[in-house]
């Protein structure tokens, strides 16, 4: 049975590659971003990453939620911060905070 991510998990993945804003904004600039970050190892199905990328800008940057790279010991984890709000939350709870359906 094959897992499929979720929108969070593949906004993690971006925020990992750290892609400047200005390489988020057009397909074309996307996807020569991903390459330059994984080489010739690029999925060849890079579309959910594209999807996850609008999706923060169309309806999460809006509200106020930002990511951040939070590193532990153990290794590290993308957390959200939301305007309005203190702390770090993980997906559910930005979106009880925001109403946005990850």
């Amino acid at each position: 049975m094959v897992k499929y991510k979720t929108y969070a998990e593949y906004l993690e993945i971006l925020e990992r590659f750290d892609i400047p804003v200005e390489d988020r904004t057009t397909k074309e600039k996307f996807r020569a971003a991903l390459e330059r970050e994984l080489g010739k190892y690029m999925p060849k199905d890079w579309e959910p990453f594209w999807e996850a990328n609008i999706q923060y800008f169309e309806e999460l940057a809006p509200k106020g939620v930002r990511p951040v790279l939070v590193k532990y010991p153990w290794g590290e984890q993308i957390r959200f911060t939301v305007k309005g709000y203190r702390g770090l939350f993980g997906p559910q709870k930005v979106s009880e905070l925001t109403g946005v359906k990850w």
